[in-house]
C-alpha cells in the first residue's frame, strides 16, 4: 500500500484511528456541515426571493461546493463525538465574530485565516 501511495504522488502518514478521526473531523466534516447548513438558509431565502443567487459569486460557489457531495462518504470512518466536539469549536468562533458584531473583529479573523491559509499551502 506504501508503494501504491508513493507511485501516486501522496505521502504517507501513520497515526492511531482516534488522532485520524480527530484530523478528518476538523479538516472534511465539519467544512461539510459547515456548507450543507449555509445551503439550507440560502435555499430557504432564495425561495422568496429568486434574486438571491444572482449576486453569488466565485466565493459562495467555493464555500458550498461540499453540500452537493454524498453525505454517506465516509460514513463508519469517523466516530460522531470528534465532528461534534470541532463543530462546537468553529460554531463558538464564528459566534464570538457574530457576538462582538465588531467590523474589526471580523476584518482581524479574516486576515488571521488568511495567514493560516497561507502558512498551510
Amino acid at each position: 500500500m506504501e508503494r501504491l501511495v508513493g507511485a501516486l504522488g501522496g505521502r504517507r502518514i501513520r497515526m492511531d484511528a482516534e488522532r485520524h478521526d480527530r484530523l478528518v473531523a476538523v479538516t472534511s466534516h465539519v467544512p461539510q456541515l459547515a456548507s450543507g447548513a449555509l445551503m439550507g438558509q440560502v435555499g430557504e431565502l432564495a425561495a422568496g426571493d429568486p434574486d438571491l443567487l444572482l449576486l453569488a459569486a466565485g466565493g459562495f460557489r467555493d464555500l458550498t461546493r461540499l453540500a452537493a457531495s454524498n453525505p454517506g462518504r465516509g460514513r463508519g470512518e469517523h466516530r460522531g463525538s470528534e465532528i461534534v466536539h470541532s463543530a462546537e469549536g468553529a460554531r463558538g468562533a464564528l459566534h464570538l465574530t457574530v457576538a462582538e458584531a465588531d467590523a474589526r473583529a471580523a476584518g482581524d479573523i479574516l486576515c488571521e485565516a488568511g495567514y493560516d491559509v497561507a502558512r498551510l499551502a
